[in-house]
């Protein structure tokens, strides 16, 4: 890549002098215009669809606004900058780029190097070869475009399996990054035709694409929607409730006709509503604190408690903030609270399997502070019966489909803070 690298500024400078620092600056504002333009359309995308993976089914559609993106930055860049009609320099300011990002990155991520090396050499050899034969450069910088897209191609496919398009921007200006070295074929197929009207044409995809992204369900049998029902107890209140995933997003027409639901915060410390709907209570399993005790160390707190899981698979302490945990242990097992992060009101302290049941727990609290709130302990039994929860649950479209503890029963039972 550093050999690569040194050659494909030997080609930029040689190109020619005309117009040279407006082509350098070409590739990187198309870049920026790709990330830009891809960050307003999803921003638009996120906020006429709330909540949805609207890519999900479908991804097809999102997939081909991004591309039409950042192609219609690469165009707009050259318009931009009024880079000249010179083949040879903005393929070698394409190439140049490529290659020095390339370059940057195998330093922090070794890696990376495989996706550019190849396109990267390919362009230096066709500079080379053009010493004794012209036409090579140019041959060079088709093969290296070809070569950049045939390896980027796989990443790119992963990157979207394994992200979905949560952040447009960044898929966006990978595409435009692999673009670059296509710059001079874009503008030697350009001649001397105005940019106006590729970057109309390339727009409209975009837009055309967008709307299909937006109308397209973002579920279907093949690739239904994630979407646990749980049956919710709380203990104290006696109100139960089935809960059917974040507010943010629409219930599905056929759970919405099953039940009364409304968005409600359910959980102490939540920040977003959950579908919530009220229905009968029966007796579910609910973990608790047995032994409970507290002693005074070195001027701090430090509460013991057995943990008692009644039949729940996995337990979680909710402590509020102010109560000022410092650390906490299971069976020995200790950490600094400062070390867990997080933002929310409270920490959590959970705890799954059969291991938990009857596990010592010790946390050390800073000494007493007034206005501390009230506990919790959250329980969860996945695939738990819960009988009033069966017709809601009966109703789940085909397109949805529970994950990971898939649908359970859940518990909230508040503990008064030792003293």
């Amino acid at each position: 890549l550093g050999l690569s690298l040194v050659v494909a500024i030997f080609a930029f400078w040689r190109a020619g002098a005309p117009g040279r620092w407006r082509a350098i600056a070409a590739p990187l504002l198309a870049l920026v215009c790709a990330g830009l333009i891809a960050a307003a359309l999803g921003f638009v995308l996120g906020a006429v669809r709330p909540g949805e993976s609207y890519w999900l089914a479908y991804p097809q559609a999102t997939r081909a606004w991004c591309i039409f993106a950042a192609l219609l930055a690469s165009v707009a860049a050259l318009r931009v900058v009024r880079a000249p009609r010179n083949a040879l320099l903005i393929g070698a300011a394409g190439a140049l780029w490529f290659t020095l990002i390339g370059f940057a990155l195998s330093f922090a991520l070794p890696g990376a190097s495989i996706l550019f090396a190849i396109p990267a050499l390919l362009y230096a050899l066709g500079v080379l070869i053009a010493f004794a034969w012209p036409p090579a450069q140019q041959i060079g910088a088709l093969l290296a475009a070809a070569l950049a897209v045939l390896i980027w191609a796989p990443t790119l496919y992963l990157i979207e399996l394994g992200l979905g398009f949560e952040y447009p921007f960044a898929t966006a200006v990978l595409i435009a990054l692999v673009a670059l070295p296509s710059l001079g074929a874009l503008t030697q197929l350009q001649a001397t035709a105005p940019w106006r009207a590729g970057a109309l044409v390339l727009g409209a995809g975009a837009l055309v694409a967008a709307v299909c992204a937006f109308v397209l369900p973002a579920a279907s049998l093949q690739t239904p929607a994630a979407l646990n029902l749980n049956y919710f107890v709380n203990t104290e209140t006696g109100e139960a409730r089935v809960l059917a995933g974040a507010a943010a997003r629409p219930l599905p027409p056929e759970l919405a006709a099953a039940a009364n639901f409304a968005p409600a915060f359910t959980l102490p410390g939540d920040r977003a509503e959950t579908w919530s709907a009220p229905v009968a209570r029966v007796s579910v399993p609910a973990p608790a604190l047995t032994d409970v005790t507290m002693v005074i160390q070195d001027g701090r707190r430090v509460v013991t408690a057995r943990l008692a899981m009644n039949g729940a698979y996995r337990a979680t302490l909710r402590i509020p903030n102010t109560a000022q945990p410092l650390s906490i242990a299971i069976n020995g097992v200790r950490t600094d609270v400062a070390e867990t992060g997080g933002e929310s009101d409270f920490r959590n302290l959970s705890c799954q399997g059969r291991a938990c049941d009857g596990a010592v727990l010790e946390l050390v609290l800073a000494p007493a502070e007034a206005g501390a709130g009230p506990w919790f302990i959250i329980g969860q039994a996945p695939g738990a019966p819960a009988l009033p929860a069966d017709p809601i649950r009966a109703a789940r479209p085909a397109t949805t489909t529970p994950i990971q503890f898939g649908n359970a029963t859940l518990t909230l039972t508040p503990l008064q803070p030792p003293q």
